[in-house]
C-alpha cells in the first residue's frame, strides 16, 4: 500500500506540474491602471505629458541712486508647450514578462538610456530609461508604447510596419 501511495503522489505531483501559472506580470499596478483594452485584443496607454515652460530673466535699470546703477530683476515664464494628455498602443499587460522586462533592460543597456543592472523588474530606473528613450522618440512616458517596443525589437513587426519605420 505505502508504494500506491507513493505512485499516486508522484503522478498528481507530475499531473499539476503542468498546471503552472504563466509568468506573473512584472508592471506596476499604477501603470496597469493607466492601461485600458481596446478593440481587437489591441490596449492603450494613457499619461499626460508635462508642460514645457521657459523663465526669462532680464535685467532693466531703475533711477539711479546716489550716481549708483540700480537694476531689476524681471522674471517671467512663458509656456512653450501646455501639458496634454496622450493616448497611444502599448503591450498589454500579461506581456510584461521577466523575460520581456529583461531584452527591454538589455536594448535599453545597448542604447545608452539605461544606468542599472539588467534584473528583469520594471524599477525606477528601467522607468526613467524608457521614458528618457521615448522622450526622444516624441513620447514623454515611462509606459513602454508597441511602437518604442518595436523599434527596440521586443515585438514582431509587419513588413508593412518595417516599410512605414524605414520611410521616417
Amino acid at each position: 500500500m505505502p508504494a500506491c501511495r507513493a505512485l499516486l503522489l508522484l503522478l498528481l505531483a507530475v499531473a499539476l506540474g503542468g498546471c503552472a501559472r504563466p509568468p506573473a506580470t512584472t508592471l506596476p499596478a499604477f501603470m496597469v491602471a493607466a492601461v485600458e483594452a481596446g478593440e481587437g485584443g489591441r490596449c492603450f496607454g494613457r499619461d499626460t505629458t508635462p508642460a514645457v515652460i521657459e523663465t526669462v530673466s532680464q535685467q532693466a535699470p531703475e533711477r539711479a541712486s546716489g550716481g549708483r546703477a540700480v537694476w531689476r530683476n524681471d522674471r517671467r515664464q512663458r509656456i512653450l508647450r501646455e501639458r496634454q494628455a496622450v493616448r497611444f498602443e502599448v503591450l498589454c499587460p500579461p506581456a510584461y514578462t521577466p523575460a520581456l522586462t529583461e531584452a527591454l533592460q538589455r536594448a535599453l543597456v545597448t542604447r545608452g538610456h539605461h544606468p542599472g543592472p539588467v534584473t528583469g523588474a520594471l524599477d525606477p530606473a528601467t522607468l526613467a530609461a524608457v521614458r528618457s528613450y521615448q522622450r526622444l522618440r516624441g513620447l514623454d512616458s515611462a509606459l513602454l508604447s508597441l511602437e518604442a517596443a518595436r523599434a527596440l525589437g521586443l515585438v514582431a513587426v509587419s513588413p508593412e510596419e518595417l516599410a512605414r519605420m524605414n520611410a521616417r
